[in-house]
């Protein structure tokens, strides 16, 4: 999916918040990034193409234990000069729904959460404080109308 969402952007010209933070970040550092990611992908000697592929992405998906740290269906980091959009394969909607999902349905849900980190890292800088908070108040309301829906207190 992140092939995808780079080709569906391949002619913007939107600089994100990610690209400003990597203009501060050495070559070196974004190699280690972009090495880490395929190393945590289970990928043991990454080449040096397979690290340009994943400098070249626009956003990069994960999916990984967050549980510790959040009980939200996602989150999303610039930090480290990539936008990554991280899915907690802890919470309660991945639990009884991402998880089942047939491989296209789960396709189109990356999708839609890769569309929705990339629009927050191309915000207008002024407004990107404003669209965080409101991701994250969504995935309290996700997590507030599911634990009603489910049952669970």
């Amino acid at each position: 999916m992140e092939e995808t969402a780079t080709r569906a952007e391949e002619n913007e010209e939107n600089i994100g918040e990610s690209e400003e933070i990597r203009e501060t970040k050495s070559k070196e550092e974004i190699e280690r990034v972009a090495e880490e990611i395929l190393l945590a992908r289970g990928n043991e000697e990454p080449k040096k193409e397979e690290k340009e592929k994943i400098i070249f992405q626009k956003v990069i998906i994960k999916e990984e234990s967050l549980g510790q740290y959040t009980q939200n269906l996602f989150t999303y980091s610039v930090d480290t000069g990539f936008c990554i959009c991280s899915i907690n394969t802890d919470s309660i909607y991945y639990d009884k729904y991402v998880s089942l999902m047939d491989e296209e349905a789960k396709n189109a849900f990356k999708l839609l959460l890769a569309s929705f980190v990339r629009t927050i890292n191309e915000a207008a800088p002024e407004k990107r404080t404003t669209y965080k908070g409101l991701m994250n108040e969504w995935n309290y309301k996700l997590n507030k109308y599911l634990c009603t829906f489910l049952g669970i207190e």
